[in-house]
């Protein structure tokens, strides 16, 4: 979103739905803000320091729920592949990709029916839309009982 040209400047402005009550804290809020062609290398500074420069190595603990299952048959007739995660990172819930094997699609699929909690080992990969969890070991579902 950056302008090209240096007396660019890029405006965004917001509208607050118009069936709500207004708030007397959202009505000193402004409604447009401009960005300077100078602002965007401090923003992408800042971008640069929230972001993580380097890639995780090991693996972390995750503890969160099946959020969807799309795999398919493989070559032996078992289901595997495609599975979303909803796991804790940084104190907040994400949704992250994984494509498990057989046995583990076979857990994800028990602990998703009874709407039980799951942990495991694995290496997070964060995206910009999605992200992405690999080398899962030790898929279990939480028992509560």
């Amino acid at each position: 979103m950056q302008p090209s040209e240096e007396k660019s400047q890029l405006t965004i402005s917001v509208t607050w739905a118009s069936t709500l009550p207004q708030a007397t804290a959202v009505s000193r809020i402004p409604s447009r803000v401009t960005f300077q062609y100078d602002y965007f290398p401090i923003i992408e500074e800042i971008f640069k320091k929230l972001r993580p420069t380097h890639e995780p190595t090991t693996p972390s603990l995750f503890v969160g729920y099946v959020d969807t299952l799309n795999g398919d048959p493989g070559a032996d007739g078992q289901v595997q592949g495609d599975t979303r995660f909803l796991v804790v990172y940084e104190e907040e819930m994400v949704k992250a990709r994984s494509d498990l094997n057989a046995d583990d699609y076979q857990i994800a699929i028990r602990a998703h029916a009874s709407g039980k909690a799951v942990k495991f080992q694995g290496t997070l990969h964060l995206g910009r839309r999605t992200h992405r969890i690999d080398n899962i070991q030790s898929l279990q579902i939480i028992d509560t009982q």
